[in-house]
């Protein structure tokens, strides 16, 4: 039984690296759609290669990465604890939302096509909430953008350790965002890949895409983080790359073949 997907790259502009990798399988056809750091270093000067790739642009919400921005940045646990302790400050966060969707109009020339998040923090309280306020604000009269969520992760034989990290990455915010999304009109993603420890180089990587492909069904969205060429002080650069190759391989293709999977791409 055929379905489609969309394969969604993480982390644009973070890197010239990151940056040339996703525009290269994007104009390959392997990608639906790049989700940008807005912040990011490299996100201004790539923006007009990616927009010929003719993928859709996403906004990659960011609460823990720092790249010397304003508002508010958090270790990825801290942020986490502060969440589920409700000490989040509301005020910060809706602040930090606008002026990530600002950027990212301002250089792109449109609102994003979709909105997911650096590390899952979409998912988070009181992040959701507001981040889905915020949307309903600026895209008055128009299409709501999708919104990504990991609440029904594929973990079918995947090894027991993945199933475990995509399972907290559910729990952690996953079913409540796609419940608050689907209430308020948004659309969102039915399944959702991608998610493993970052480990294996291509051989690796390429079973996993097996295992993901192989039970992913119409709507799913599989995220993945490729790169071409290693960024300085970046501890994921040898996986990016072997992400990179792996995707743009004979042997990606032929899984997509065997399993009946067709890569969604934007209408023009």
């Amino acid at each position: 039984m055929s379905c489609s997907i969309r394969i969604c790259a993480d982390d644009f502009g973070m890197s010239a690296e990151v940056n040339a990798g996703i525009i290269a399988l994007g104009q390959k056809g392997v990608l639906s759609a790049a989700s940008c750091l807005v912040d990011g270093p490299a996100f201004v000067d790539g923006v007009p290669l990616l927009q010929s790739s003719g993928i859709e642009i996403g906004l990659h919400l960011n609460f823990t990465e720092d790249f010397g921005q304003a508002g508010p940045i958090w270790p990825l646990r801290e942020l986490i604890a502060k969440s589920y302790l409700g000490r989040l400050p509301d005020k910060l966060i809706r602040a930090s939302i606008d002026r990530q969707v600002d950027s990212f109009c301002a250089v792109t020339g449109h609102l994003p096509h979709y909105v997911d998040g650096h590390q899952h923090v979409q998912q988070l309280a009181p992040i959701r909430t507001l981040l889905l306020s915020v949307l309903h604000e600026r895209y008055k009269n128009r299409k709501l953008p999708w919104i990504r969520h990991g609440a029904t992760p594929r973990v079918s034989h995947l090894p027991l350790a993945l199933q475990l990290k995509a399972q907290i990455i559910r729990f952690l915010g996953g079913t409540a965002l796609r419940k608050a999304a689907s209430m308020a009109g948004f659309p969102v993603n039915l399944g959702f890949c991608g998610v493993y420890d970052f480990q294996g180089g291509q051989a690796g990587y390429l079973r996993l895409l097996d295992l993901w492909l192989q039970q992913c069904q119409h709507g799913d969205a599989l995220m993945c983080h490729p790169a071409m060429g290693a960024t300085l002080n970046d501890a994921l650069a040898k996986q990016r790359q072997a992400e990179f190759a792996t995707l743009a391989s004979a042997g990606f293709r032929d899984l997509l073949l065997k399993y009946g999977v067709t890569v969604v791409r934007p209408r023009a």
